[in-house]
């Protein structure tokens, strides 16, 4: 399964606005008991999964390039690699933005992500994230958002998945 969509960025230096980012693991942050400091996933006792032997407890790694070979599509060497971060609800103030951050070392906010890659992980189907970046997180400056150009960049993205991976061009 491929999933473009788009995502906030935590970092404007290195995933600016319309940017395209290529997800190499998710993360679920809001999955377990709430400490003083975070939420502690393991402390549930209920893994999400299993990956590679090590329960799944609020991250699962991906691999870009093995799900775009088995599913024919082809990577642009320009889109940037970093993780995802799935939350329920858009971190929308610096001070929760800056927890997420610290707390996680997250490169992109989005709202799918994780459920996406944990269901396609738990049919052994391959799974591809790719986002272009529509905001900062925990901006709600308007200098920060730029959701019409990022769905608009989607379309070049898919281009590139597919018509790049056939010899085609546009």
């Amino acid at each position: 399964m491929a999933c473009p969509g788009k995502g906030g960025t935590f970092s404007l230096h290195r995933y600016p606005l319309g940017s395209t980012c290529v997800i190499t693991s998710e993360t679920w942050p809001e999955y377990g008991l709430f400490g003083p400091d975070r939420v502690h996933p393991e402390k549930v006792g209920f893994p999400l999964g299993e990956q590679d032997g090590t329960p799944i407890w609020d991250t699962i790694a991906l691999n870009p390039d093995q799900a775009a070979r088995s599913m024919g599509l082809a990577l642009s060497g320009t889109w940037a690699r970093t993780s995802g971060l799935t939350v329920a609800g858009v971190s929308a103030t610096p001070g929760r933005a800056a927890f997420m951050r610290r707390t996680y070392r997250p490169g992109v906010e989005n709202m799918e992500g994780f459920s996406l890659a944990l269901g396609c992980h738990a049919r052994t189907t391959s799974f591809l994230e790719i986002r272009t970046i529509s905001n900062l997180v925990g901006s709600r400056d308007p200098k920060h958002w730029r959701i019409g150009p990022a769905l608009k960049r989607l379309g070049p993205v898919l281009d590139t998945l597919f018509c790049s991976a056939k010899g085609l061009r546009k």
